[in-house]
Parts: structure tokens; sequence; C-alpha cells
């Protein structure tokens, strides 16, 4: 299988866990997996339909320190989440995160399409997490990023070649 990459991302250690982050002063950054497969063969495997699944455990580090807040108890306050408020404030941006997937069919790689969980026939598939930051006085914290792909049989009574093996003898 293909290997995969980060580009404007690096990793480091925060309070004890590893993650990826933004490095000096790029606004984008790029995390991609390796090509996965779940082909019953390891020759030429055919397109096979699958369920694809893929979510991630990320936050945003906003700039403004929960100290810089005019007071605890005010209106604005209750606006205020540890990855910064909940409304825009006037003149600033967010971070942005995409999750993207590219399905190989008939041994081609296609165009980088945004994931939507759901059904889809491919013989492999890349996903990439995808940043963009405002500013460089954002961070994002991504920490975990999970996949799953889960074959969907032909036929109802379908079974893996160890099955049909083992249920002969």
């Amino acid at each position: 299988p293909g290997g995969g990459g980060v580009s404007g991302l690096v990793r480091t250690t925060i309070n004890g866990r590893t993650c990826l982050t933004f490095t000096g002063s790029s606004l984008t950054g790029t995390y991609t997996t390796g090509t996965t497969s779940i082909a019953l063969k390891a020759y030429t495997p055919a397109a096979e339909r699958m369920y694809v699944e893929a979510w991630v455990e990320c936050y945003q580090n906003h700039p403004m320190p929960v100290g810089d807040m005019a007071t605890f108890g005010s209106s604005d306050a209750a606006q205020w989440t540890v990855e910064g408020p909940l409304v825009l404030l006037p003149g600033e941006g967010s971070c942005t995160m995409t999750i993207q997937m590219q399905l190989t069919v008939d041994n081609v790689a296609g165009d980088w399409i945004n994931y939507v969980p759901g059904v889809y026939l491919a013989q492999a598939v890349r996903l990439r997490v995808e940043f963009t930051r405002p500013t460089s006085d954002y961070d994002v914290r991504l920490f975990q990023f999970h996949s799953r792909l889960q074959r969907i049989p032909r036929q109802r009574r379908e079974r893996t070649p160890w099955t049909r093996y083992a249920s002969g003898r």
C-alpha cells in the first residue's frame, strides 16, 4: 500500500499526548493516510462495495486566552468554549477541518473528494485531513484520526474463502 504523509504540520507532545499541530507560519496543513484495501485477493483486487467511515479527535487553539475576557459572568463569557467563542467575534476567523478521500477503481486513483459517510465501490481508499487557519496566531491539535472500511457482501449468504474451506471439512 502507498504511504501517507504530513505537510504543514509537525508531530509534538502536549500534556503527555502525541498530536499534530501547525508548524511556523503555514496557514494550511494536511495529514494523509496510506492506501487501505479490503480486497480478498492479493493479486489485482476487484472493486468491492464498502461502507467508509472516518472521524477525528482534534480541537482549535484560539489565540485569545480565557483570562483576557472582560468578566467571567458576562454574556460574552457565556458564549466561550475551550476552543474559542461559539459565535465569531467581529474581525476574527476560525480554523477549518475537512476530511477528504480518494478512491481507486480499475487501478486508477481518482480525484480527492470531500468525505461523506456511505457506500462506495473501490479497490482501495486513501483519506486525508486538511486544516486551514485564518492567521498564524491560531492553532489546531489533531490527536487521533480513525477510519473504518466495511466490505459489503455481494449476496446475503456470502462467506469468506476461509469459512468456505472450513465448512467443507
